[in-house]
């Protein structure tokens, strides 16, 4: 089966300004992305009972339900779990990257506070989940 030609993004991020710079640095990519956001932990399993995204981008720090149990139970379910989730966080704490790998993410990246380098790794990130790995199909 060919690539989609448009990819739809699931940004799930409580900060406003992370949201507007993330967005922008998939805009950056000069492809067809839309960019799904969820405010919160809840609102973004909401969301995953109506769409299914190419990718997730994970903060752990949400309000009510965090990123982690968000993790949890994304990777729990048949339907989701073959999405790659990237977690995108600030924190670098070893038991955070422990416990997010524990329970499946596929990628775990601390959120770089200069610009031109959170594009880039927009940019390569988008570009190995898209063109380089091989995902398995939807169940």
């Amino acid at each position: 089966m060919p690539p989609p030609t448009k990819y739809n993004v699931l940004l799930v991020e409580d900060n406003p300004g992370d949201e507007r710079l993330i967005r922008e640095g998939f805009k950056s990519t000069g492809a067809d992305i839309t960019v799904m956001c969820a405010n919160s932990g809840a609102e973004a399993l909401a969301l995953l009972r109506r769409e299914r995204p190419n990718l997730i981008l994970l903060d752990l720090n949400l309000p009510a339900v965090d990123g982690r149990e968000v993790l949890h139970n994304l990777k729990s379910d048949k339907r989701l779990r073959h999405i790659p989730i990237v977690v995108l966080t600030s924190s670098l704490l070893p038991q955070d990257i422990l416990a997010a790998y524990r329970n499946g993410a596929n990628c775990y990246m601390e959120k770089p506070l200069d610009l031109p380098v959170l594009f880039q790794r927009i940019r390569e990130l988008f570009h190995f989940w898209t063109e380089t790995a091989v995902l398995p199909p939807e169940e």
